[in-house]
């Protein structure tokens, strides 16, 4: 079928990209399931968003966009981070690298602090709390890097 181009910055993902994608989400997070319910577009800077299946039907040439959907994660040198819609998609397959958080570990990641952890191995992770997912971080030096974008930080969280 091939991919199709939608304009210069959006391409809606082909079934060989969609593999690859859900491959990475299932090797990085154990996610088994194959969430093709909706179509993935993927921007020139490698970001991620997912659509309905309908898009294939407009007429793009007349938009001038650089995304479409809910952006869901993006492809980054050394594997996919989930955002927080992402997260909360593929979360409940999830079965690895998945970091829980009690309810201080919730205030500190949505204020935008990193997260202290032991004994797990550097890569990409899911935040937990309950069954509540916050979106992904990466864990260096055990120290899970926040992801949160600055404009969903918060100061004040009501639990």
């Amino acid at each position: 079928m091939g991919s199709i181009k939608i304009n210069r910055f959006l391409t809606v993902m082909n079934r060989k990209d969609r593999k690859t994608l859900f491959e990475a989400m299932k090797e990085q997070f154990g996610v088994d399931k194959k969430l093709d319910d909706v179509a993935y577009l993927v921007s020139n800077r490698g970001k991620v968003y997912c659509v309905s299946h309908d898009i294939r039907d407009m007429a793009w040439e007349s938009f001038r966009i650089d995304r479409a959907g809910v952006y869901v994660g993006k492809w980054l040198s050394d594997g996919f981070r989930p955002s927080m819609e992402g997260s909360k998609r593929i979360g409940p397959y999830a079965t690895k690298n998945i970091i829980r958080v009690n309810k201080q570990g919730v205030m500190n990641w949505l204020k935008g602090r990193n997260i202290k952890t032991q004994g797990k191995k550097d890569g990409f992770y899911l935040v937990r709390y309950n069954d509540d997912f916050l979106g992904s971080g990466k864990l260096k030096n055990d120290e899970l890097i926040n992801g949160v974008s600055k404009s969903r930080k918060t100061t004040t969280l009501i639990l």
